[in-house]
């Protein structure tokens, strides 16, 4: 009672209080007015405007995997009804969960469209565990046939298999480019590279023999071995076919300090010599190093 009393007789205190309940008065107001606003049907959501994230605008202009039934599941998922007023995160979080999704940005265009931007994966390998890697050096989970006919129709190069231990995807995949640049420069292409449990290095030739590149302990280094197996292999593949027409060269040995070490298995066909048989088609792992510099 004193209180009111003294509230009462202040007109210093009357004068804030009244200008406070003015204040307030206004915001409730305007709160009302802009929820009034944004709920007229201009500010419905009409448009969708999906777009695409990646660095090479020609291959990324179209989404392969997402598709439109996917985008209307993610913002009826995440209650997208208004162009003001509906919290853009749920549905942006539902959309994240599809698997060949690398990314997602949204926002509002005035009045009533809704802008989408999408970054598919771009697999560039597949791992050992059935997961595939993009051009980042990501594992995604994607199916491998849809994969390889990504790399085929719209990037025009064919998928690597690489394998190891858990954890070790990156270190494979950085050893599979330089391999298969080094490969490349004697018109030979890498079909696979294998990291073992014990730390050794494997790797395939596409329509060719497989390389024992041993382990980083070697005298030599692996670079050296390999440029050496690149540089004979056709003379080695001649000797056979002239000293054992029905083998062909099935493994090389290059855990050796100054030479390697071949074996031959029966060869059910008659093949060409490895560097005809090199793949008209590259290997997509020079799209890793896009993907890094992109992201740098």
């Amino acid at each position: 009672m004193n209180l009111l009393r003294s509230l009462w007789h202040s007109p210093s205190l009357l004068n804030g209080l009244t200008r406070a309940l003015i204040v307030i008065a206004t915001l409730a107001l305007l709160w009302i007015l802009a929820y009034w606003v944004s709920s007229q049907p201009v500010f419905a959501l009409r448009v969708v405007q999906v777009e695409t994230m990646g660095t090479d605008k020609t291959p990324d202009s179209v989404l392969r995997h997402v598709q439109e039934s996917d985008l209307r599941q993610a913002l009826g998922a995440g209650g997208f009804e208004h162009a003001l007023r509906s919290p853009l995160e749920p549905s942006q979080s539902v959309l994240m969960t599809h698997p060949w999704v690398r990314q997602v940005a949204m926002r509002r265009v005035w009045p009533n469209r809704l802008v989408v931007r999408i970054e598919e994966h771009q697999p560039i390998a597949s791992w050992s565990d059935g997961r595939l890697l993009n051009r980042y050096g990501e594992l995604f989970v994607g199916e491998r046939t849809a994969a390889s006919e990504d790399a085929e129709e719209i990037y025009q190069c064919r998928l690597i298999d690489l394998s190891g231990p858990v954890g070790s995807h990156l270190r494979v995949l950085e050893r599979a480019v330089d391999v298969d640049a080094v490969l490349s420069a004697y018109s030979l292409s890498l079909d696979s590279l294998t990291l073992s449990a014990q730390a050794s290095w494997s790797l395939a030739l596409e329509g060719g023999p497989d390389f024992s590149l041993g382990r980083e302990d070697l005298p030599t280094d692996w670079r050296s071995r390999a440029t050496l197996a690149a540089q004979t292999l056709a003379r080695v593949e001649k000797w056979v076919a002239t000293n054992q027409p029905s083998a062909q060269v099935a493994r090389i040995d290059l855990r050796y300090a100054n030479g390697f070490a071949f074996s031959t298995q029966p060869s059910h066909s008659r093949r060409q010599p490895v560097r005809e048989r090199a793949a008209s088609t590259p290997s997509c792992l020079h799209h890793y190093r896009q993907g890094t510099a992109h992201a740098a």
